[in-house]
């Protein structure tokens, strides 16, 4: 009976244990995430100000070849000068082209770099401070396909992340 008794006690403690050391877990929606960071949107603005420098330099040489274009015209197509004039030119606007759409590739990565490494030192610190064991990022890729929407923490997160981007606690 005492025996017996210890078992009883023994079974009801570990159940008891069990319970208390449930894992915290819940997921995020990336995207979302990341299209609300606060970061991300001043950083949008910072590209979309060098996107429209870099293509206002262009817009003058374009214009430059449309009138050069229009000179041949009307020279019918007689004056060499013009025609070697235009070439440079449109060599020039499509080097530049390229250059600008390259510099504007690689500032879009370093930018979503940036944006990624700090989201993923919030939510470490997030998850860190709210006990939870996982936190899992989806988007309907193949990473979470499928989670009970009582687990999305997305909005808590978006302005946990946005708090901590602007100086806050």
């Amino acid at each position: 009976m005492k025996r017996a008794f210890i078992i009883i006690l023994v079974v009801a403690g570990l159940g008891a244990c069990s319970e208390s050391v449930e894992k915290k877990q819940a997921f995020i929606d990336n995207l979302k995430l990341y299209n609300e960071f606060q970061f991300t949107k001043d950083l949008e603005h910072q590209i979309k100000a060098q996107e429209d420098l870099r293509m206002g330099g262009l817009d003058s040489l374009e214009i430059q070849l449309k009138m050069l274009s229009k000179q041949i015209e009307i020279a019918g197509g007689q004056d060499q000068g013009q025609i070697r004039l235009f070439q440079y030119k449109q060599n020039e606007y499509q080097m530049r082209q390229e250059q600008a759409f390259k510099e504007l590739e690689e500032m879009n990565a370093k930018f979503n770099e940036q944006i990624w490494t700090r989201l993923n030192e919030y939510v470490t610190t997030y998850g860190k401070e709210e006990g939870y064991q996982f936190i899992f990022g989806g988007m309907g890729e193949g990473n979470v396909m499928y989670c009970d929407s009582s687990m999305n923490i997305t909005p808590t997160v978006i302005d946990y992340v946005n708090s901590r981007f602007s100086g806050g606690e």
